[in-house]
C-alpha cells in the first residue's frame, strides 16, 4: 500500500487496523482449499458470521470489527481465493460459496449455538448458496440474516438489441464490456480508469478514504481470482436457498448501488415477503455499493437490531 493511499484511508478511524486481539484458524474446505478465518470479541458472546463480496477480504469488515468485537463474536474470512485464502483445485461454482460457509460455521460455532449471518455482495450469495445446499441447517445455524447489496441471479442481464433504440445499443455496448471484465483472467483496467471505475462502486456519501479504501484492497485480489469468481458470478441462480431462510431476513441497500440496484434488493425482499421471513427492506440514501463501508454506524445499527430482535 502506498503512502497516499494509507494516509487517505486513516481520515476515517473507522477503517484502521483493528487493535482487538484476533484468534486466527486455518480452515479446510472443497478441493483442498484452506480458507483464512479469523475470530474477535468473548468467546461466549453472540456470534455474528461475516462474508465478504467479489474481490474484496475480510479486512473488508473492518469499522465492524472495530465497533462490534467489544460485545461479540465477531468472526470474518477470507473468501476461496481471496486474501490469504488459497483457490483450491475445483472449478469456480456458486456451490462452493455455500459449502465454505459451512466449513468455516462447522469450525467456529460451538454445538447449540446460533450465528446472525451477514453478507455483502457476493457474500449475500455465499449466505443464499449455503442455505440452498444445507436448509436443514438453518434453524441449527442460523439466528437472523443480513443480505446487503447483493442479488440472487441474473447479475447481469443478457445484451438485447433493439435498433429502434439507439439507448439501447449504448446499454447493450456496456453490458457486454462489464461480462468481458467480470471474467477476465488476465487483465482489468488499471490506472486512472481503474480508479473512475472503482469510484462508480461508492456514492455520494462515501468520502475519499471509502475510496481509497476500496481501492486497496481491490489491489490485493489477483486477476485469476477476480476472473474466475467474476465468470461465476455471471452463472449464478441462488433463489432457491433465498426461499429456503426460514429466519429473519434484513436487506440492505444503498439507494445509489450502481452494481447490485435496489431492482436486486426488492426483488429478494418480494420473495422473503411470499415465504415470510422478511424482517425489513432498508434503503439508505447516498449509498452506492460499499454500504458496509460508507455507511458504517447505520450498518453495525442494524446488526444490533437484529441481535437483539431473536
Amino acid at each position: 500500500m502506498t503512502n497516499s493511499l494509507a494516509a487517505r484511508i486513516a481520515a476515517d478511524p473507522a477503517l484502521a487496523y483493528p487493535v482487538a486481539p484476533a484468534e486466527f484458524l486455518t480452515v479446510p474446505t472443497v478441493g483442498g482449499a484452506e480458507l483464512s478465518v479469523r475470530c474477535y470479541g468473548p468467546v461466549d458472546g453472540d456470534v455474528i458470521v461475516f462474508a465478504h463480496g467479489w474481490t474484496m477480504n475480510a479486512d473488508f469488515w473492518r469499522a465492524q470489527i472495530n465497533d462490534l468485537a467489544g460485545e461479540y463474536r465477531v468472526v470474518c474470512y477470507d473468501q476461496r481465493g481471496h486474501g490469504a485464502s488459497t483457490m483450491g483445485s475445483v472449478r469456480t461454482h456458486q456451490d462452493l460459496l455455500g459449502r465454505d460457509l459451512d466449513a468455516v460455521l462447522k469450525a467456529v460455532l460451538p454445538q447449540g449455538r446460533k450465528a446472525l449471518l451477514v453478507g455483502h455482495s457476493m457474500g449475500g450469495m455465499t449466505i443464499m448458496s449455503w442455505a440452498r445446499l444445507y436448509h436443514d441447517q438453518i434453524p441449527e445455524r442460523a439466528r437472523a440474516v443480513i443480505l446487503c447489496s447483493t442479488a440472487f441471479g441474473n447479475l447481469l442481464p443478457e445484451p438485447r438489441f433493439e435498433p429502434t433504440r439507439p439507448s439501447g445499443w449504448l446499454r447493450n455496448g456496456e453490458l457486454m464490456a462489464m461480462r468481458a471484465v467480470m471474467s477476465n483472467e488476465y487483465w482489468f483496467p488499471g490506472g486512472e480508469l481503474g480508479r473512475r471505475r472503482l469510484r462508480l462502486a461508492l456514492g455520494t456519501v462515501a468520502d475519499d478514504a471509502h475510496v481509497a479504501f476500496t481501492e486497496e484492497l481491490s489491489a490485493r485480489c489477483t486477476q485469476r481470482t477476480r476472473g474466475r469468481w467474476g465468470s461465476a458470478l455471471l452463472r449464478l441462480d441462488v433463489a432457491e436457498g433465498l426461499d429456503r431462510l426460514a429466519v429473519p431476513v434484513t436487506v440492505v441497500v444503498g439507494d445509489e448501488d450502481r452494481l447490485t440496484s435496489q431492482r436486486h434488493a426488492r426483488a429478494i425482499a418480494k420473495r422473503l415477503t411470499e415465504t415470510g421471513a422478511l424482517d425489513r427492506l432498508v434503503v439508505l440514501p447516498g449509498s452506492g455499493h460499499q454500504l458496509p463501508i460508507e455507511r458504517h454506524a447505520e450498518f453495525d445499527a442494524l446488526i444490533r437490531d437484529a441481535i437483539a430482535a431473536t
